[in-house]
């Protein structure tokens, strides 16, 4: 696989990428380059020291150019190029190859889905809409009826599901009062502890009185 993607990094945090762009093209390499990401870098904060102190954080920028040969060429133009700020400060360019030689797609060799825009023409589609303009078109329904039964009696019409949601209910509440509860298991096992303890003190009196 060719290798076409470049870093540029070391560029002044005070760049910004319309200049850098502009300086691309003036060296007659905007048209031979396909695809171009840059990143702003931070000016150095007051408390920060020199240029390696870490304090600053330099701009970087990503091209990718349509052959390998641009690249050397473009190497030779950029690499070791120094930069000047207004503060007196010098930043030199330095040119490589990416790391990650991959970009994304430009949006039209994007891969189209073949479904998009056919859901009108959806077999399943047409029935599922057809069925559903029956139901609202139906004077009466089951739905109707009920509504107009609850209208008239003024009662609430009990569905299927309330009736199997009640059930569960009533299921649940039988479950829960079939089980004992804490207190009365502790009162009960205490009771029979207590039992325990007062048969044996009996015991040891009658022994004592067989003795004497």
């Amino acid at each position: 696989r060719r290798k076409l993607k470049a870093l540029v990094r070391r560029l002044p945090p005070e760049l910004t990428e319309e200049n850098f762009r502009k300086q691309v093209e003036e060296e007659g390499y905007g048209e031979r380059v396909a695809w171009m990401r840059y990143w702003k870098g931070e000016p150095k904060s007051k408390a920060g020291g020199g240029q390696g102190s870490g304090a600053a954080q330099c701009s970087r920028c990503y091209l990718q150019f349509k052959n390998p040969q641009t690249i050397q060429s473009f190497h030779k133009a950029f690499h070791g190029h120094a930069y000047a700020t207004d503060k007196g400060q010098t930043f030199v360019a330095a040119v490589s190859l990416a790391p990650n030689q991959r970009c994304p797609k430009p949006k039209n060799r994007r891969r189209r889905d073949p479904k998009a825009g056919t859901i009108e023409d959806d077999a399943d589609y047409k029935a599922f809409v057809e069925a559903l303009s029956e139901q609202t078109s139906l004077p009466t329904g089951s739905q109707s009826q009920a509504e107009q039964k609850e209208a008239e009696d003024g009662a609430p019409v009990i569905t299927p599901l309330m009736l199997y949601m009640k059930k569960k209910a009533a299921q649940r509440v039988a479950k829960l009062r079939s089980r004992p509860s804490k207190k009365k298991a502790e009162k009960k096992k205490g009771g029979k502890k207590g039992n325990r303890k007062h048969g044996g003190s009996g015991g040891k009196k009658d022994y004592q009185s067989k003795g004497s």
